[in-house]
């Protein structure tokens, strides 16, 4: 019999090395969190804001973000932030009140963070051209040929006679239809309430965006009776396929609109301020309808 034939491989011995050990292994961090490092952009943030004496309380106060967003961006935690285009925000406006370049920090957070903005869905919805609407003097024609028609009728004996209720049992009335309940657009906890809120009178196409910092809010179809709240972020501005179907909300207020309605909003501001503006130039190019002669 050959020797060692049967003999098996003996087991590793209690002390020998493992591939990964408990004190050699790497930190396992969650899924959108980062290590919180010297190089990270929310150290940096905090390294700023406690250079020119400024608690985590004052940064609340002036930006208006809730300590417990500010908190996260300086640990590193970015999975307890809110959509990406509301964090870029936040990350910008704690730059500012610390000193630091809002652009440089909002272009780090976006590579730390990995996260992407979802894929907008943009409809072609061309705006109307003038040309195509009847011009005011063929309405006008119109409607006085229709009355003319109807006094024609009504002299001359020709009266049109209502048709006779259908025979049978009578139905009942089709039930009510419900409104489709507007679908509001809010921006997340973490930010005031906004005064100014867009609403659809018709569908219609708008994009909300910050020209500076290159951020879309939103870009698509507003359909009829939708509403969407403006974030208050400085520097927001509005495009519109038709001017005359947005409706503009400040509080309980209701503006003039901003356009006819086959007008085309190219860049309308959208703090109180200049809406107001807008509104009260866009009244003042109205002419008053003249009333009949009594």
């Amino acid at each position: 019999m050959i020797e060692g034939a049967g003999e098996r491989a003996a087991p590793d011995a209690p002390g020998s090395a493992d591939p990964v050990g408990e004190s050699g292994g790497a930190e396992i961090i969650p899924l959108g969190r980062v290590a919180p490092t010297a190089a990270s952009i929310g150290a940096e943030l905090r390294r700023a804001r406690e250079a020119v004496g400024l608690s985590l309380r004052d940064v609340a106060a002036r930006t208006k973000i809730r300590m417990g967003l500010l908190e996260a961006i300086e640990v590193g935690e970015y999975d307890r932030l809110p959509a990406l285009t509301y964090a870029v925000g936040f990350v910008k406006a704690y730059a500012r009140i610390v000193g630091l370049d809002p652009q440089a920090a909002a272009a780090r957070f976006r590579a730390e963070s990995g996260r992407e903005e979802p894929a907008p869905h943009v409809v072609d919805l061309q705006p109307l051209d003038e040309r195509r609407l009847p011009s005011r003097g063929l309405v006008a024609a119109s409607v006085g040929a229709a009355v003319l028609g109807v006094g024609l009728l009504v002299a001359l004996g020709l009266r049109p006679t209502p048709p006779p209720p259908p025979e049978g049992p009578p139905t009942a009335p089709p039930p009510a239809a419900v409104p489709r309940a507007a679908a509001v657009v809010a921006p997340p906890a973490g930010l005031p309430a906004p005064t100014v809120v867009l609403a659809a009178r018709d569908d219609v196409w708008i994009r909300v965006s910050d020209p500076a910092g290159g951020d879309r809010l939103f870009e698509g179809i507003l359909r009829k009776g939708e509403t969407f709240a403006v974030p208050p972020q400085p520097g927001l501005v509005l495009r519109a396929g038709r001017a005359g179907s947005v409706e503009v909300r400040i509080g309980d207020e209701v503006l003039p609109p901003l356009g006819g309605p086959a007008e085309v909003l190219r860049a309308q501001p959208l703090d109180v301020k200049s809406l107001k503006a807008a509104a009260e130039r866009r009244s003042g190019l109205e002419l008053p309808v003249p009333s009949p002669a009594g």
